[in-house]
Order: C-alpha cells, then sequence, then structure tokens
C-alpha cells in the first residue's frame, strides 16, 4: 500500500511551494575559525553569499556567485571549482523556479508538453541541485575555506525532491484505492 506525503490533488501545488522554498532559504552554512582569522559565517543562498562577521568589523559582505567564481579564476585559486558547481546548481534551481511560474501561468499546457509529470520533473530538478550543492560544499571544505557545515536548504532539497518523486500522482489515485486492502 502507497502512502501519500502530500494529496495527489495538490502535489503540483506542492512542488512549487517546495521549489520556492529552497530558493528564500540559504542552502548552506558554513563556519570557519581559527586562531589567526576572525570567525566567519558563510551565508550561501542560490545566488550569492553573505558573509557575515560575529565581531561586526569588518561589516558583511554580499558576493554573488558569479563575482565569486570569476574572483578566485582570476586569482588562480582552486576554489574556483566549487563556484562553478554551485553556479551550475543555480542555473538548474532557476529553472526549476522558471517551470513553477510557466506552471502558474499555463498548467494545461505546461502538462501536456512534459513527457512525464511536472511535479516529478520538479523533484528531480530539486535532487539535481542537492547533488551538485553537495559537491560544491564538499570543495568549499576540502580547499579549507570552512571548517564546520550546517547544509539547511540541501537538507530541504533532498526531502523535497524525494517526496515528489515518490508521491503517488492524481494518475495513480485509482491504482492506490485498487490495491488497499478493505479490513474484514
Amino acid at each position: 500500500m502507497k502512502r501519500e506525503l502530500v494529496s495527489p490533488k495538490y502535489i503540483l501545488t506542492a512542488a512549487v511551494v517546495f521549489v520556492w522554498s529552497v530558493v528564500l532559504m540559504p542552502w548552506s552554512v558554513f563556519v570557519t575559525s581559527g586562531s589567526d582569522t576572525p570567525t566567519v559565517f558563510f551565508v550561501q543562498f542560490s545566488i550569492f553569499e553573505l558573509q557575515v562577521f560575529p565581531t561586526g568589523e569588518p561589516p558583511a559582505h554580499f558576493f554573488a556567485v558569479w563575482t565569486a567564481y570569476s574572483a578566485n579564476v582570476d586569482s588562480g585559486f582552486d576554489i574556483a571549482t566549487s563556484y562553478l558547481i554551485w553556479m551550475i546548481g543555480t542555473g538548474l534551481l532557476i529553472s526549476a523556479v522558471v517551470l513553477t511560474i510557466l506552471l502558474f501561468v499555463s498548467e494545461d499546457r505546461v502538462v501536456s508538453i512534459l513527457p512525464i509529470h511536472p511535479a516529478r520533473v520538479l523533484g528531480g530538478m530539486l535532487l539535481g541541485c542537492f547533488s551538485l550543492f553537495s559537491v560544491s560544499a564538499y570543495l568549499y571544505i576540502n580547499y579549507g575555506v570552512a571548517d564546520t557545515p550546517i547544509p539547511v536548504g540541501m537538507f530541504f532539497m533532498f526531502v523535497f525532491g524525494i517526496a515528489l518523486l515518490i508521491n503517488p500522482l492524481e494518475d495513480d489515485s485509482e491504482t492506490i484505492e485498487d490495491t488497499e486492502e478493505t479490513p474484514k
């Protein structure tokens, strides 16, 4: 017997909410501290990074992901690979946002064009973002930029992606009802 996490009737609405929730939360927070360097919090959203110094000196900095990438490529740092993978993940996440907007504008048309259900497509996109951001985070730690990762948004990308992929769809609802056993 299949269990539904979201009612099949509302799966597309849930998919849109899941994607926008992931976009609005940071995908990761890194903490770095050392004896010779001040503690820094790197709060990474999909398209920008916020560097926060708890002491307030210097003030917080915003960096767009492409700016951080080009600055690291120009200076020859290996961390540029992490930013490149982050940019690819951002591109995939932006594609998911565009799909949700298209679903809002013309749901019937989008559903008829896609070969599989849009909720499954968005679930796959969220899992793809999870994979790319995970590799980026690994490289970020591996290159010694940060010590302690707190993968806030990556956790939700994984959970929401899996939920969209395994949740039954409205088309499956007749099958679910047929396979459920009635109590005797």
